[in-house]
């Protein structure tokens, strides 16, 4: 399930105090503004999965047809639907058979011979990267622009541990793109404290593993859910481009033990056996479509470490298809000696594997254009549909190849995300982004704030629904709509709460005349300080879910 973070410092809560009734149109809470509309749930049907097939030397393996794989999904197998191979960047034409098209058809939105583009999600984590290291390999990518095709097309967002920036949405312009890159070297980082917090005295050598530091590990748990909320968001909000589809995630120095905490189950230290681990960045990446390239900005400051020897033993695959998690971690198995920069090379691995794709690791990550490219443009594209009961479920998926001699790397599986989650994710990326995706029709009325106890205060809030976009359906004597109210909240300091549903069944005796608003009366429980609401009204009915934006100052 893709995760909230609650901050035990800012909790958002509803009190029911009133009726719904039908009134005056009410302003909105952004006076002067566009209307915007909230963006649709996305319900993936047929789930595409990209498989880079290589010989016992390393060298990609061309010319494989369907009937060289098998594909299963939690442990049974399952019929592929949709096959293309794609060499060099460009879709191979499908066989026929007698003249007839071969089976599995090539995928809806490719046709053979033609280019496929390249969609490159760039994610830069201000709040855990240091500024010169971050910036040596932003100056790298912004020099490899030039390598971005014609077909190709790249967005650019930026995280300062309170607020996603859209740098740049989708763009092929090379003079955009490098003028973007030369702004985000601009750009404050807080990789610096985020290391003082963790290690006392500085120590670039220290071991996470062994506790202390100067914030409680319950704050570094909510810093780090807060950068794994904003990259879920980031791609939440780039859902649907076409093509291939790649996340390049420039990241810090992840707390080891905030991984631990958020992904794990178990503890991490000396005594612990095994670990499970699961990364709802992986899981979203995974059910978009999209391949990971997380890029680590630090490198390796120990000459002692070597990653590439060590970090692949870390993480074992569990066997077992029934078991939601991919890899068990035996902390035991190193000696206890699990140095930060072991951890981090090697869960930045295991994220990106998840996804099928790569971790540049090292000095690998100054040249991430050109690698990423390379290794995205010979593939097959295997696609299947399916079965979706929008529950939450981790579903596990594996490809064996007829060849047993030859080797494939792919994305392991997907979560099928619930209607509730989809909702909070859209919710976040609003608040994270600072608005919401599209047009807001939802009228939002908040009175004077009055102080509350402990350090409290007490919101009074008005919704306003426009009838014309609920669905009211024949109950009884009169009318029924069942909609669903939720609103999140984020601090000065970017601590986002908890965002509580709250279900509603508006009646009315007859169908409300085209123009006029159903009004709800609520109160709003937070901590007395400046914040930043997203509220949204989902009804059940139509699907169609309805936001504004509104700002609190005590």
């Amino acid at each position: 399930m893709i995760r909230t973070h609650v901050s035990w410092r800012l909790l958002a809560t509803l009190l029911l105090l009133a009726t719904v009734a039908i009134g005056p149109q009410l302003s909105s809470a952004q006076d002067g503004e566009a209307p915007r509309v909230f963006g649709e749930v996305i319900d993936v049907r047929v789930v595409n999965i990209e498989a880079v097939v290589t010989d016992s030397q390393g060298n990609r393996v061309f010319g494989l047809g369907p009937d060289d794989f098998r594909l299963y999904v939690d442990g049974r197998e399952k019929s592929i639907e949709f096959f293309t191979e794609i060499q060099g960047g460009r879709a191979v034409p499908a066989e026929t058979v007698d003249g007839a098209p071969r089976s599995p058809s090539i995928l809806p939105s490719v046709r053979a011979g033609e280019a496929i583009g390249l969609s490159y999600l760039v994610f830069i984590d201000d709040y855990y990267t240091i500024k010169t290291e971050r910036n040596q390999v932003l100056k790298r990518l912004r020099n490899q622009i030039p390598t971005i095709r014609q077909e190709d097309r790249m967005a650019v967002v930026a995280f300062d541990g309170k607020q996603l920036s859209m740098l740049t949405s989708w763009t092929n312009n090379h003079t955009v793109l490098e003028r973007v890159f030369e702004e985000a070297m601009d750009r404050e980082a807080q990789g610096l404290l985020r290391r003082v917090e963790r290690f006392p005295g500085f120590g670039f050598n220290a071991s996470e593993t062994s506790g202390g530091g100067v914030i409680e590990n319950l704050e570094r748990r909510a810093q780090f859910e807060r950068v794994t909320t904003a990259a879920v968001s980031t791609l939440r909000s780039f859902a649907m481009p076409e093509g291939r589809k790649v996340m390049m995630m420039i990241t810090g120095e992840w707390p080891a033990s905030s991984f631990f905490d958020v992904f794990g189950q178990g503890t991490l230290g000396a005594s612990a056996t095994e670990l499970q681990l699961s990364s709802p960045i992986a899981d979203t990446a995974n059910l978009l479509g999209y391949t990971l390239y997380p890029i680590d900005t630090a490198g390796l400051r120990s000459t002692s470490v070597n990653v590439d020897a060590i970090a692949p033993n870390i993480f074992q695959p569990i066997e077992d298809p029934q078991t939601p998690f991919e890899v068990v971690l035996s902390p035991g198995s190193l000696g206890g000696n699990l140095s930060s920069e072991v951890f981090r090379a090697a869960t930045l691995r295991h994220i990106a594997e998840q996804t099928g794709g790569r971790a540049l690791l090292a000095a690998n990550r100054y040249d991430a254009l050109p690698a990423i490219a390379e290794d995205t443009g010979s593939f097959y594209w295997l696609g299947f549909s399916a079965d979706r009961q929008h529950d939450d479920a981790h579903h596990r998926i594996r490809i064996e190849l007829v060849d047993p001699k030859l080797e494939i790397r792919n994305r392991r599986g997907f979560r099928d995300l619930s209607r509730n989650t989809e909702l909070a994710m859209m919710t976040q990326s609003a608040l994270l982004f600072g608005n919401p995706l599209e047009a807001t029709v939802l009228g939002v009325e908040l009175g004077t704030p009055q102080k509350a106890r402990r350090g409290k205060m007490e919101v009074p809030m008005r919704v306003a629904i426009p009838a014309d976009e609920i669905t009211l359906l024949p109950s009884g004597e009169g009318y029924l709509a069942e909609i669903e109210l939720r609103v999140a909240a984020k601090n000065g300091d970017g601590e986002l709460s908890r965002m509580p549903v709250v279900p509603l069944s508006l009646k009315r005796p007859s169908v409300p005349e085209s123009g006029s608003k159903l009004f709800y009366n609520t109160s709003l429980t937070l901590r007395r300080k400046p914040h930043e609401l997203v509220i949204s009204v989902h009804d059940k009915t139509s699907g169609n879910t309805l936001t504004s934006i509104a700002k609190i100052e005590p």
